[in-house]
């Protein structure tokens, strides 16, 4: 038996629990075994898929070679930037709560965080 093919994540959540069907192993009746790569939905994957290619190796290049929409890039980036500034937030005030002391200047660190949060929305309006 051949090993599985290697599979990117899913460009859509990130999963990496893509795999290549075939119809006949879902009971899906076409006149010819055709096969389709897939975020496994039953191992917490979002269930995208590529459609029915002809072979293993077309759907495998199906699902590893499409092109990742400017949009996607953007959201993608978007969403870096968030969960930083969150694990940022959380560590300010966690540290905040293991010291409860406040610095000398009297600007705590969960009020610059706080400040680098309103900045970056305040900006990401200004694109909108």
């Amino acid at each position: 038996m051949s090993a599985p093919p290697e599979l990117k994540p899913c460009p859509l959540c990130g999963a990496t629990v893509a795999c290549v069907i075939s119809n006949k192993d879902i009971d899906y009746d076409l006149s010819n075994e055709m096969f389709a790569a897939c975020c496994n939905a039953t191992n917490k994957g979002c269930g995208t898929h590529t459609g029915w290619q002809e072979t293993i190796a077309e759907a495998t290049d199906a699902w590893n070679t499409r092109a990742e929409s400017a949009e996607l890039t953007r959201l993608r980036a978007e969403l870096a930037e968030a969960m930083n500034l969150l694990s940022r937030a959380a560590d300010a005030l966690e540290m905040s709560y293991d010291a409860q002391e406040w610095p000398a200047n009297g600007e705590s660190s969960q009020e610059k965080v706080a400040a680098e949060i309103r900045a970056t929305l305040d900006r990401k309006g200004e694109k909108e």
